[in-house]
């Protein structure tokens, strides 16, 4: 079984234990915001603690650079003459939604891939804002979870398009649903800044999932390689030209296959040099070899799926996997016994 509740799941870790709480990625997001949340109830009715967490695009430019950080914990929910006047329990439902969906995506990628998604969420969708609020010259506000939670969710419907909500209603549906009321509230509020900051920074959240292994379905996002930092003493590799079938090409040094890496050769007639040997193992060939007797290939590819499920549990299996378990177990049941 995967993490869920008091069953911990011990290949996908906690950052730390709170008593019997494992605090993952999103729990800390969400303990930070019952925190201020706390400061928010009991400070003066001015709320100079939350004035200096919510996000505007002003203010960023004025050198309060940690409002790019610090909004997703202001609890700004009805803004008028910059003074805080309620909080509801759509705020609480909001938060429970970004728990539900932002847990279901912690245990897909992993606590630190996540980690890394949120992080860059939380500074993309400012940066983004800055930028448009200063082609346009307007302002807008940011604060509280409901961005971060729009992002989680429709990254999981984007994940699960087939998944089936309450109703029976696909994913998709329900994120094209979700995606329409923040346009619909953007354009009546004129608010083009939020609305263009959401475009904007959907797309870029979209890169940064594919880096994280979310959305490897979809051909058309772009799996960008992003330049990877040269270490201390690290020569940089030789530029990869054609290779030549010749063993002596013209011009060309001569091609030599390297032996194992724990007895490779300098020279014919030299020791072997002892290198280490890797610490990471290869990873196991996952091809099932076709030419085997008639029902034995069924039998590899249905174990290869319950290797995968003892490991990660059935919710780490894609919906194309699962219909493919379904046809190899109906095939099984069908085939006739010696």
């Amino acid at each position: 079984m995967r993490y869920s509740g008091a069953d911990r799941d011990d290949s996908n870790p906690a950052w730390f234990r709170l008593g019997s709480l494992d605090v993952t990625t999103t729990t800390f997001v969400l303990l930070l915001w019952v925190v201020t949340l706390i400061i928010w109830a009991v400070e003066p009715t001015t709320k100079p603690v939350t004035q200096q967490l919510w996000f505007t695009p002003d203010e960023v430019m004025n050198a309060e650079v940690w409002r790019l950080f610090s909004w997703p914990w202001a609890h700004v929910t009805d803004v008028q003459d910059l003074y805080v006047r309620s909080f509801s329990i759509w705020d609480v439902i909001n938060a429970a939604i970004f728990w539900i969906f932002g847990m279901e995506l912690e245990r897909q990628v992993g606590r630190r891939p996540f980690a890394v998604l949120l992080f860059s969420a939380v500074v993309i969708i400012p940066a983004s804002a800055v930028l448009w609020a200063q082609i346009l010259g307007a302002n807008t506000l940011f604060g509280d979870l409901d961005l971060l939670s729009l992002t989680v969710v429709l990254l999981y419907c984007a994940e699960h398009p087939t998944r089936r909500f309450f109703f029976n209603i696909p994913a998709w549906a329900i994120g094209g649903v979700i995606a329409a009321v923040e346009v619909i509230n953007d354009v009546s509020a004129r608010d083009w800044v939020r609305l263009l900051t959401v475009a904007l920074a959907a797309a870029l959240i979209t890169l940064v999932a594919r880096k994280v292994e979310l959305l490897a379905s979809y051909g058309k996002v772009p799996d960008v390689r992003l330049p990877r930092r040269k270490r201390k003493g690290e020569t940089s590799a030789p530029k990869r030209g054609r290779a030549s079938s010749r063993p002596n090409a013209p011009g060309g040094a001569e091609s030599k296959r390297p032996g194992p890496l724990w007895s490779r050769k300098k020279d014919e007639g030299e020791p072997a040099e002892i290198l280490q040997m890797p610490t990471r193992p290869r990873p196991r060939s996952q091809r099932v070899d076709t030419n085997v007797p008639d029902g034995a290939a069924d039998d590899l590819a249905l174990d290869l799926l319950l290797d995968k499920i003892s490991e990660g549990g059935l919710d780490s299996l894609t919906d194309a996997e699962r219909q493919s378990l379904d046809e190899l177990r109906a095939r099984r049941r069908g085939r006739p016994t010696n």
